[in-house]
């Protein structure tokens, strides 16, 4: 997920004090992107009540499904305060590479690491709010979320089963 950014660009602060733009999730040939910010912008011109899309928050919510994210912290808190999404079964890569005593533990470091890959990450702090996102944007979100999955899977190939209840800070 992508934080809102700030004037200029900059990306809000990793903390989740700000509510998130962009949500994506990926699976072997497929990626979804939720963008928050319009659903929230276009509900408030209704007078209505923002409310998360059914499929996202069922994803979020389901135990069965493991969602890995890069600092699913900074993901759950923004996405419980601002919509009341309950995040559950989440797997954090920084805090596995930390279980993994594996550096870089960034996705871009991971990625080429476990993927041998380069993941470009020129479009993390362009404007996610703008009304339509340009392609490279819909480009990167996609090929972030799909990367943080394959290295998912690479670690769990490389160094074991990629444990679920490695926590999501690290001890």
């Amino acid at each position: 997920s992508k934080p809102v950014p700030l004037q200029g660009g900059r990306s809000s602060d990793p903390s989740g004090s700000r509510p998130l733009a962009v949500v994506q999730a990926a699976g072997n040939n497929l990626a979804i992107l939720w963008r928050l910010s319009r659903i929230r912008e276009e509900a408030e011109k209704k007078g209505e009540e923002p409310r998360l899309p059914s499929l996202l928050g069922e994803l979020l919510a389901a135990p069965e499904i493991t969602k890995v994210c890069q600092g699913a912290s900074h993901d759950a808190e923004p996405l419980f305060r601002a919509w009341g999404a309950a995040c559950q079964a989440l797997l954090d890569l920084h805090n596995l590479a930390i279980h993994y005593r594996t550096t870089p533990r960034s996705l871009q470091g991971l990625c080429a690491i476990f993927l041998r890959r380069r993941l470009d990450k020129a479009q993390r702090l362009s404007n996610w709010e703008q009304p339509n996102l340009d392609r490279a944007q819909i480009d990167y979100a996609a090929v972030d979320a799909w990367a943080t999955r394959e290295v998912l899977l690479a670690m769990r190939q490389s160094l074991g089963n990629g444990d679920a209840t490695v926590p999501l800070e690290p001890e």
